[in-house]
């Protein structure tokens, strides 16, 4: 019975990805970051196709069989229960057993549906990767891509478009680096400052070093310095140069489950002078959670160059308003008048070249940002058109922390993230923050 609920509703769901069917499935796809309620979140013709299924499986199987009234009341249990766990974006157990054994690994785990809800065309199965197998859709993933997998290209999921998109360049980030940075010669670090700039973020794993190393290596990418809006004093209690992000206080005692980070797409030091915007992020990650806590990234290079020609043409009359009072207010931090002669609202343009090699670039500012025309009037219109077309997974990328992984991206090129993961004190998430202005003296 479990068998054939598992078949109808694959084969429904890899229905409703036809294009001709995506308008009914679209509904669920808007929830990105699954959540337990996301389980209901669905148009009425996927919600009728799904109790079609439930329940004519159950009339059929008891057309061959006599089911006793426990038989049903625990086959519309399970099939309530794991619809709404596979849809929580926690492994929780049984779940996070089952992904740590390979025997079970064709068990569809909340990772996976996960992975379907920000990738789309992969990974369709509804209980077991059986039917995805079988039509070799399945692909081997944790809750976000691992650093390291070489898939080029994300699937995107079923539009119909109104006017031809430009070709997407080849999917840049992530690219993995094997060098040991505590040791890194200068021929060795130009290469690898020349794979950021090729590549917008890659990942450096394995590392093993101390803050002070971390500062070190950082000087010699630019000068150091910090992109914290507001007071944040609990961000600099360990090293003055160096921001420490974690759920735990340095004493050890876990800051509670309201404590909050970045989780809004953003490029740091949104609020600061275009001249001081050319960051490099050296991000190293001390200790993870069991599951989640990542970093996604949106590649705004990619996005610029597939700029569709009519959303350009609005795009090159908008700037971009950010204000630190208000993403000070965001992060629920303290915003003192000297913050606010330090840091006066920023309008910049939207389509930007960037000032080492010219290739352009969106500035999106972050979530919190507003874009206006020549008039400095807002364009909410435009405005959600960008992001859509920025936020698609074409040029995502997703990276789950293994201790001791180093990353480095360029702010120019990339919007950032941190990706939820269960907070209830069981788990500490650590990672140390480095970042280096780049200014003529730094010739890379």
């Amino acid at each position: 019975m479990i068998t054939l609920l598992d078949f109808g509703l694959s084969l429904w769901h890899r229905i409703l990805h036809l294009p001709s069917m995506y308008c009914y499935h679209k509904v669920h796809h808007s929830v990105r970051i699954t959540k337990p309620w996301t389980n209901e979140v669905e148009h009425p013709v996927e919600a009728l196709g799904n109790a079609i299924i439930k329940y004519g499986n159950l009339v059929l199987v008891s057309t061959w069989f006599q089911l006793s009234p426990k038989v049903a009341f625990a086959y519309f249990m399970f099939s309530t229960w794991y619809g709404v766990m596979v849809h929580s974006g926690y492994n929780l157990p049984p779940f996070g057993w089952i992904s740590q054994m390979p025997a079970l690994s064709f068990i569809i785990t909340p990772q996976h549906h996960q992975d379907h809800h920000l990738h789309g065309g992969r990974n369709l199965g509804a209980i077991t990767s059986i039917w995805d197998t079988l039509f070799q859709k399945v692909v081997d993933v944790g809750l976000f891509r691992q650093s390291g997998n070489t898939t080029t290209r994300l699937t995107k999921e079923p539009t119909e478009p109104t006017e031809p998109i430009p070709p997407i360049p080849t999917q840049r980030m992530g690219k993995p680096w094997q060098v040991s940075l505590r040791d890194i010669n200068d021929d060795q670090l130009a290469e690898l400052v020349q794979a950021v700039r090729a590549h917008g973020m890659i990942v450096i794993p394995h590392q093993s070093w101390s803050l002070e190393e971390q500062e070190a290596f950082t000087s010699r990418l630019g000068e150091v310095t910090a992109t914290v809006v507001g007071q944040a004093p609990e961000y600099f209690e360990v090293h003055p140069r160096i921001v420490r992000l974690s759920n735990f206080w340095a004493d050890g005692t876990w800051k509670g489950p309201k404590y909050q980070g970045a989780e809004v797409w953003h490029q740091d030091g949104d609020y600061m002078k275009m001249s001081q915007r050319h960051i490099l992020t050296v991000l190293c990650a001390d200790q993870v959670p069991k599951c989640g806590g990542g970093t996604g990234f949106v590649d705004l290079v990619a996005a610029a160059a597939a700029l569709p020609a009519s959303l350009r043409a609005k795009a090159e009359g908008l700037s971009c308003f950010s204000s630190a009072r208000k993403n000070a207010k965001y992060m629920k931090r303290d915003f003192t008048a000297e913050d606010a002669e330090r840091y006066p609202d920023q309008r910049v343009p939207v389509l930007h070249r960037h000032p080492r090699d010219g290739r352009e670039v969106l500035l999106m500012g972050s979530e919190l940002s507003i874009f206006e025309d020549l008039d400095h009037q807002p364009d909410p219109e435009t405005t959600q058109s960008l992001f859509q077309h920025v936020l698609n997974p074409q040029w995502m990328y997703y990276h789950q922390y293994k201790p001791g992984d180093v990353i480095i991206w360029d702010n120019l090129q990339t919007l950032h993230k941190a990706l939820p993961f269960v907070n209830d004190g069981s788990d500490c998430r650590l990672l140390w923050r480095a970042q280096a202005r780049v200014t003529a003296a730094f010739q890379w």
